[in-house]
């Protein structure tokens, strides 16, 4: 009589299965990755690399961000929200308004410095044809600009429709002044500041903007990267400007 053993199913190569990775987290990882990449080896970033980085498959991180481009929309999202947060913070301060826009100058130039690397690739990837020549990073930020400067603009009984040409001009003046100055600063950061500061700051005090002070928040909605419809950042509330008691 012979002894029989049951069958038993081929054992699976690597680890065992794990608790299934929540999709929201997965991604924040993903991005955390891809700018460690990015500040070691700058703006030709590889999805090979950014999955080591993660400890994913690329696959996985692929499922995520089909390319290239939408992962670098995503990082600019991540990071211009960030920005518009702390800016709000700065215009709730009960500043005179020269003095809030210098902190919101020092602000940007400070983000630019120091991200040598990442601010590039925020610049660069954002004008693939499937963006429809979208640039989040500008756009978002010229947003909540146009926001202020209406604001502003009303306080004073000016015009509005120049709150969007002044936005457009001062931030991207502002990204672009900043990441030259990076590249090869020839003065102080704070001479920088100064500077540019002195650059904007004249046409607000054309329309009667040094007689006000803060707080202001603005509200503001944003273009989805791509698309042409709008979502809302949220802790933000509509604001006007005081006058300034010492003007």
């Amino acid at each position: 009589m012979t002894r029989t053993t049951p069958a038993t199913a081929p054992r699976r190569r690597g680890r065992p299965p794990g608790p299934p990775v929540d999709p929201e987290i997965r991604r924040e990882n993903i991005l955390d990755a891809a700018e460690r990449v990015i500040a070691r080896t700058g703006p030709a970033i590889a999805f090979a690399d950014i999955a080591t980085e993660a400890g994913f498959a690329r696959t996985a991180v692929y499922a995520v961000f089909p390319d290239r481009d939408s992962l670098l929309s995503a990082l600019t999202v991540r990071h211009t929200d960030r920005i518009i947060a702390v800016a709000n913070d700065i215009l709730a301060r009960p500043l005179p308004l020269r003095e809030v826009f210098r902190e919101l100058v020092e602000m940007i130039c400070t983000f630019v410095a120091d991200n040598p690397q990442l601010h590039p690739a925020l610049m660069q990837g954002l004008h693939a044809p499937q963006n429809g020549g979208h640039r989040p990073l500008f756009t978002r930020n010229a947003d909540w600009a146009t926001a202020v400067f209406e604001v502003v603009l009303d306080s004073v009984g000016a015009d509005r429709r120049s709150a969007r040409t002044w936005a457009g001009a001062t931030v991207g003046a502002l990204l672009l002044a900043a990441e030259d100055w990076s590249a090869e600063p020839r003065v102080s950061k704070t001479e920088l500041v100064d500077q540019l500061t002195a650059f904007i700051w004249p046409a607000i005090e054309s329309v009667g903007g040094d007689a006000l002070s803060g707080p202001l928040i603005a509200c503001v909605s944003f273009r989805n990267p791509g698309g042409n419809t709008r979502d809302q950042l949220p802790a933000q509330a509509a604001g006007t400007l005081s006058r300034n008691p010492n003007t």
